[in-house]
């Protein structure tokens, strides 16, 4: 008897340490009050652990967390340990109605190192409290004060006056600009053959290290317009004006490249984008992995007709 309580402690005990450490992230939500008047403001935090190597997608909170009202944005802040990063989200909420309120579940997905699929998980919910404003009842009754008119001067109108004209400003320098980029950028394109053009704009991005000084957003913001250029004068298709995916289920519709680069391209479409949208941090070799993609995919799409093609384009202009 005294044998099987001494197995089942320790198999008990296996388990916990076991789960401990396959566990790939780890969540934490608490407030920094949960009782307050109407008005107030608490300070709501989630904790997010994870193991390096893990991708992860914060929840996005924009106006509203359940049914309280968010005061201010929410901000990240990283920090790297031995084992792993902890990520710590926060933003102040608040209610204009007493009662106890509920912050549901907020859903995390995530992506262990070296998986294909996407694991959810959810935090736990809280609850928070609003009282009325006490009012009191002894007091007399104090009449409306009435409307104080106040004369309007030149002054009150000079802020409109002044912001019309500088967005006024602004839109004639944006116009032109634009039209400039756009008569020097499509000649440019059409000197020489698509493959050629977007390879070398490929080796310019490269050679500018962008995601080594910190400047991810932008690196993966450019190699994916070029992709996408390339593809428009390669193919002639919008791609500029599609999302990943519908560019993918055109290139395969079309069986324009093989199903293995099609894969790889997928995936490095699938990082640019949660990059951009997602402010997620991708590893080294994954900068590295999307330019690789880039370039294989415009050598594996050369085509002979390419230099008749800028002629006909050149002969339109």
């Amino acid at each position: 008897m005294k044998l099987k309580l001494i197995l089942s402690h320790f198999l008990l005990l296996f388990l916990v340490v076991y789960s401990c450490f396959a566990q790939e992230i780890r969540t934490k939500v608490w407030l920094d009050t949960s009782k307050l008047e109407i008005g107030d403001q608490a300070l709501f935090n989630l904790q997010i652990e994870t193991n390096f190597g893990t991708r992860l997608v914060f929840p996005t909170l924009k106006d509203t967390l359940g049914k309280l009202e968010i005061i201010s944005p929410q901000k990240i802040d990283t920090h790297k340990f031995d084992s792993g990063i902890k990520y710590t989200l926060r933003c102040r909420v608040t209610s204009f109605d007493s009662g106890l309120y509920t912050i549901p579940p907020l859903k995390i997905l995530y992506q262990e190192q070296n998986e294909n699929t996407w694991d959810t998980t959810f935090t736990d919910s809280l609850q928070i409290y609003f009282s009325s404003i006490e009012i009191d009842t002894t007091a007399d009754f104090k009449d409306i004060k009435g409307i104080i008119e106040v004369p309007i001067t030149i002054w009150d109108y000079l802020p409109y006056i002044i912001g019309f004209f500088i967005a006024l400003g602004v839109g004639v320098i944006i116009f032109f600009v634009y039209k400039k980029i756009k008569k020097e950028r499509l000649p440019e394109e059409l000197k020489v053959p698509p493959h050629e053009w977007a390879l070398s704009q490929l080796k310019k991005l490269e050679s500018e290290k962008l995601w080594q000084r910190g400047e991810i957003k932008e690196y993966h913001s450019r190699l994916s317009e070029i992709l996408r250029r390339y593809m428009e004068l390669q193919f002639d298709f919008p791609a500029l004006e599609m999302v990943s995916r519908e560019i993918i289920e055109y290139l395969r519709a079309n069986e324009l490249v093989n199903s293995n680069l099609l894969n790889q391209l997928n995936r490095a479409f699938e990082v640019s984008d949660l990059v951009k949208f997602a402010k997620f941090v991708p590893l080294p070799d994954e900068h590295t992995f999307c330019m690789k993609v880039a370039i294989e995919f415009i050598e594996n799409t050369i085509r002979n007709e390419d230099s008749t093609k800028v002629e006909q384009e050149q002969t339109k202009l």
